[in-house]
């Protein structure tokens, strides 16, 4: 029996045990205007921190500074904020390093590391982020006195539908839009399969959906 991995990065559970790795998101470049993009390298100076919440953010935040030929000295003296290790090994890539990586990979725990050891008040922070992202960062970082601009580089997706695989005993769910896809596409979750999810967020959507039996084993 094998566990049926519906996010986008199935190497950093293969711990887990044998997976089949079966996205319920596709991940591509948002559209963007000339207006758009212009504002953007435009208000870069502004801002002193920038936020990542995840490799796709890394990777298309700098894919769209490549292809408008932004200088990347120019961002040399910004603060990183990112989540988790797979986000830091991202942003290293660009000749990067983050002032701050949440050590538990969630929005609610960057933002307890953030009141810890950062001082945002009055500070300019730029969210690049995908067109689904959850507002808890946000709207907790105004609260805290920063002015947050949210910046959508990517864009979260449904792939068409498939064919279950067989012989799956577990499913694990990394975010609410792999939840919703998947019940949108089978209706249910079988109910001889065990649920994981990846933090709060996606187990308290799947608690929405009648799935109280999720564990939040995953960070």
């Amino acid at each position: 029996m094998a566990i049926l991995y519906t996010g986008t990065n199935p190497k950093a559970y293969q711990s887990f045990g044998d997976m089949i790795h079966f996205p319920m998101i596709e991940i591509t470049a948002a559209v963007l205007s000339n207006a758009q993009l212009k504002s953007l390298i435009d208000k870069l100076p502004e801002y002193s921190m920038i936020l990542l919440t995840s490799r796709f953010g890394v990777k298309y935040f700098f894919q769209l500074l490549n292809q408008q030929h932004y200088s990347m000295e120019n961002l040399k003296k910004k603060q990183f904020i990112i989540i988790g290790k797979t986000t830091e090994e991202a942003l290293n890539i660009y000749g990067f390093s983050s002032t701050l990586t949440a050590s538990i990979e969630t929005s609610q725990g960057l933002f307890k590391e953030i009141q810890q050891q950062l001082d945002v008040k009055n500070k300019k922070i730029l969210f690049p982020r995908s067109a689904l992202s959850n507002p808890y960062l946000r709207e907790n970082l105004i609260k805290a006195g920063a002015h947050v601009e949210e910046f959508i580089v990517y864009q979260n997706t449904k792939p068409s539908k498939r064919a279950l695989p067989d012989k799956i005993d577990t499913v694990m769910f990394t975010s609410p839009s792999t939840v919703k896809n998947f019940l949108h596409d089978y209706t249910n979750i079988p109910h001889a399969w065990r649920i994981l999810s990846k933090g709060q967020v996606t187990k308290d959507y799947l608690k929405k959906e009648g799935y109280s039996s999720a564990i939040p084993s995953i960070t």
